[in-house]
């Protein structure tokens, strides 16, 4: 595979301080980028692309941060608007508590433009037109195209207390979601001969993480107690597909 990636003009680098205009005890900084890229590729776009958003379009990235006496502030932003942009936001107040937020997303891109013979990919149910003879699907041209692609998108949210100090008091919360299309086979059996059929099968799952640990710390002793709960859910626990060679359904 040969690819080739052009950056065709950077612009808008900026460091601000304007710790002048405030109190020596205030201070904010900060830089703001955008880079314009043009991508030329000659391969698998999918794999030049598997684990990344790499398109004709604009870069933005953010990084700004203000520190006073008592209270802090920062946030970052970078690959604003693409599939693996990030996004988290931090603060409080010092000695005291501090909350954050996080953004992220994480593409897989396996095979763009699939094609099927079933329609309905993307869904949990995959149907064909009349029954084929035996044989000739392996010879009928797929028509209905689609991305064997996965997105994965997590955000979280967290607050920990010290102002209560030896004690603390920290809890977070996580929220992953993943949708998209992977390929799955299954074998079927039919007029004396066994088959294998490739299918798109649709992912959208669902996973929710809260913890809480509620602690002492002094020296020499620390002590905690940590409570953490999970749930995972699946839209789509069956996929019912027809039989292309005997028109069955099955799920």
């Amino acid at each position: 595979m040969r690819k080739k990636m052009i950056i065709i003009f950077t612009v808008a680098l900026s460091l601000i301080s304007f710790s002048p205009v405030f109190s020596e005890e205030k201070k904010i900084e900060g830089e703001i980028k955008a880079a314009g890229v043009l991508t030329d590729i000659n391969g698998s776009k999918a794999k030049f692309n598997e684990y990344r958003d790499l398109k004709d379009g604009i870069y933005g990235k953010i990084n700004l941060k203000y520190d006073a006496e008592k209270y802090f502030l920062k946030f970052k932003a970078s690959d604003i608007g693409y599939d693996t942009q990030n996004y988290k936001l931090e603060g409080g107040m010092w000695g005291k508590f501090k909350l954050y937020l996080k953004y992220n997303e994480i593409p897989h891109n396996f095979t763009y433009d699939a094609k099927t013979i079933f329609s309905g990919a993307g869904t949990n149910r995959l149907t064909t037109g009349a029954a084929f003879a035996i044989g000739t699907p392996s010879t009928y041209t797929p028509t209905n195209l689609f991305d064997y692609s996965l997105e994965r998108k997590q955000m979280e949210a967290g607050v920990k207390l010290e102002m209560l100090k030896p004690f603390y008091l920290d809890v977070s919360y996580q929220r992953e979601e993943r949708d998209g299309i992977k390929p799955t086979a299954v074998a079927l059996t039919t007029g004396g001969g066994s088959y294998f059929i490739e299918m798109p099968e649709p992912v959208d799952y669902v996973t929710n993480n809260l913890k809480a640990e509620l602690g002492y710390a002094k020296n020499p002793l620390f002590l905690s107690l940590t409570y953490f709960y999970s749930e995972f859910s699946n839209e789509y626990d069956r996929l019912f597909f027809k039989n292309p060679y005997n028109a069955q359904t099955f799920g």
